[in-house]
């Protein structure tokens, strides 16, 4: 059996890290569909799963693919993606803060040069 990224020792303080920001508005995405856009579309799947009132709270995303997830088994680090609701850059730079400093809180070494453009790198990762 092929080893998946949720069998890393990391992964359980990656959810945590996701979880927190999903308390606070940032919904997240570990690991679903084969690429960025398929991952946006279950995004969006699950957002619309959320009670009327949790899906009000919710501002950014934040969200790594299948793709994302052999690669960090074989490079040994992770790329995040992130943005925002209204898809407005000021909104996606916090976003990418938010989801930078949720990561780190959790021990992780983040790569980010502050882009709105840039992905989030957890390195190393596996």
């Amino acid at each position: 059996m092929a080893k998946s990224i949720a069998k890393t020792k990391q992964y359980p303080k990656l959810i945590e890290a996701f979880e927190n920001l999903e308390r606070n508005g940032i919904v997240y995405n570990a690991g679903s569909g084969y690429t960025e856009d398929d991952a946006i579309a279950d995004l969006s799947e699950k957002l619309h799963k959320f009670a009327p009132a949790a899906r009000k709270k919710v501002w950014g995303y934040c969200l790594y693919h299948e793709q994302d997830a052999a690669r960090a088994l074989k490079s040994k680090f992770l790329m995040i993606s992130f943005g925002s609701l209204d898809d407005k850059p000021p909104t996606i730079l916090k976003v990418g803060e938010a989801v930078s400093a949720a990561l780190r809180e959790e021990g992780f070494e983040v790569e980010w040069n502050g882009s709105v453009h840039e992905r989030i790198r957890v390195n190393p990762y596996g």
